[in-house]
């Protein structure tokens, strides 16, 4: 006789040992049109297991630590110095938008230099060494210098302001052109002389004779500088290849050379200056009197006069040219008593120049002791020469 079952009628706990038993299920009816099948397992169609025997599970074995043995004296020196890249490179706090695009580019290779000598055992540097690279990165990326074109394509750089940035690219070739007449002292010395080709070449000839370096990269994204001595002056330039982008001619102006050239000529002027004895007023030979007669009178004068004429307006005292080695002395004139009397004179060259014509007058210099005096006196002359001179 078969026994009906509900899904709801509760089984009787299972023995440990015993088999699972499984329950009779009674036929299912079709579902209502429109209802989902339930995917949900009821308690007449799951299996019903019995629950595990619980076993005991062994303790977990301690774990013991591991000891870390001691750093080395060189490890704990090492731990405690600053990172080379934080020893050595100081960044730039200033808003993005505000730094120069060059000195953008600068402070992008200095950190990926940094950061590649960053696991380098690389000791810190000194404030003076940092002062030094501080000074030497405001020149090589100095924003206020100047950069002309000129109307033949040459792009000019001031010489000294600022280490100029020279851009080419493969397949171009890029011309640096110096002075003319300046020299090349031995090969340019170029940090990568391996992708880079450095060659020169001539143009002109005698004093218009003018030396080119010629630069040619052989990859794109290079960067390297270059140092060229010459018989005047020593170039430092920087080296950047591009993709496409390069400067076909390069020049430099020279500021120093202009204010060495009116050095030049101011001293040329000063020299024809000095080859003038005097700037005197046109003279006429027969109106010449050089009848006077100059004697010390004290001491011993190293500026005794030369000669002493006059024009018939002026008179010329002559002086010797070591004068302007030692004290001028004083012009007075005498009158017919040996008074002393003030006049007027100016000095010219090597010449007093005195504004009237004068009988007598002393040139003196010192005091006491160490007193120099000349006098000049005309006299009188009765025969003179074709030159003036006093045949007498």
């Amino acid at each position: 006789m078969a026994l009906n079952v509900s899904a709801t009628d509760q089984q009787p706990p299972l023995a440990a040992a015993s088999a699972p038993v499984l329950p009779m299920t009674q036929p299912r009816s079709a579902p209502a049109a429109g209802t989902a099948p339930s995917a949900t397992l009821t308690a007449a169609t799951a299996p019903v297991l019995p629950p595990p025997t619980a076993q005991a599970q062994p303790a977990p074995a301690p774990v013991l630590p591991v000891p870390t043995p001691a750093p080395t004296p060189a490890q704990a020196q090492a731990s405690n110095a600053t990172p080379p890249a934080l020893a050595t490179h100081v960044r730039d706090v200033r808003p993005e938008a505000t730094i120069h695009p060059k000195r953008k580019h600068v402070a992008r290779h200095k950190t990926a230099a940094a950061e590649e000598l960053a696991s380098l055992d690389v000791p810190p540097l000194s404030p003076v060494t940092r002062d030094a690279l501080r000074r030497s990165d405001a020149w090589a990326s100095n924003e206020a210098a100047t950069v002309d074109g000129a109307t033949d394509g040459r792009v000019i750089f001031t010489f000294g302001e600022t280490m100029p940035t020279i851009v080419c690219a493969p397949l171009r070739v890029c011309d640096i052109e110096l002075q003319p007449g300046e020299k090349v002292l031995g090969v340019p010395n170029v940090g990568d002389n391996v992708r880079w080709d450095i060659s020169p070449s001539h143009s002109g000839t005698g004093a218009d004779a003018q030396t080119h370096v010629i630069v040619k990269p052989h990859e794109v994204g290079l960067d390297t500088n270059m140092v060229i001595s010459t018989d005047r002056r020593t170039y430092h330039l920087r080296l950047v290849s591009d993709v496409a982008n390069y400067v076909s001619d390069v020049a430099f102006s020279y500021p120093s050379d202009d204010k060495k050239a009116w050095d030049a000529e101011i001293s040329a002027v000063d020299a024809k200056k000095s080859d003038v004895v005097a700037r005197l007023p046109p003279l006429s030979a027969d109106k010449l009197d050089f009848n006077f007669k100059i004697t010390v009178t004290a001491g011993s004068p190293q500026w005794k006069p030369v000669r002493v004429f006059d024009d018939g307006a002026h008179t010329y005292i002559q002086m010797p040219k070591d004068m302007a080695a030692t004290e001028a002395p004083v012009l007075v004139l005498l009158d017919s008593s040996g008074h002393e009397q003030l006049v007027n004179y100016r000095l010219s060259g090597d010449y007093f120049v005195i504004d009237r014509v004068i009988d007598s007058a002393a040139l003196e210099a010192g005091v006491g002791r160490s007193r120099d005096r000349v006098d000049i006196r005309r006299s009188l002359c009765t025969k003179r020469s074709f030159f003036g001179r006093c045949k007498n």
